[in-house]
């Protein structure tokens, strides 16, 4: 998430003096070779249909390295935070039922309490209509 984040920011800054600066590598091409190259490994050594059939998770990673690939050539995104997203992600398909259960579960508490907390001290909702 916090990777995804870095991309938006990054592509999204309102004003050319913003703070928030990324090193910028050029993910255009890099990110879809990436893909090819993982895919013929993963073909090659391993077998495409084997993987998918003990870790089915792994297709989620595909199609999600696939749309990243498509967005970076589009939007010229820089490599690092793909890269993040792609490292967490694979780490991800790797974690059982219990696990996702677990994530799931605090993830939906945190976000609960952060946005709570949020509407109540937020300036804007402070300030008169």
């Amino acid at each position: 998430m916090v990777c995804a984040g870095i991309l938006y920011l990054d592509t999204h800054q309102l004003s050319k003096n913003a703070r928030f600066k990324v090193p910028y590598l050029n993910g255009k091409y890099l990110v879809g070779i990436g893909l090819v190259v993982a895919l013929a490994i993963t073909f090659i050594y391993i077998g495409f249909t084997e993987t998918l059939t003990e870790k089915p998770l792994l297709a989620i990673f595909w199609l999600v390295w696939a749309a990243l690939a498509v967005a970076s050539f589009r939007r010229n995104y820089s490599l690092i935070p793909i890269l993040g997203i792609l490292t967490n992600l694979y780490l991800m398909t790797e974690l059982g039922v219990s696990n996702w259960l677990v994530f799931v579960g605090w993830l939906a508490i945190g976000l609960l309490i952060y946005f709570l907390y949020g509407y109540r001290k937020s300036k804007l909702a402070r300030q008169p209509a």
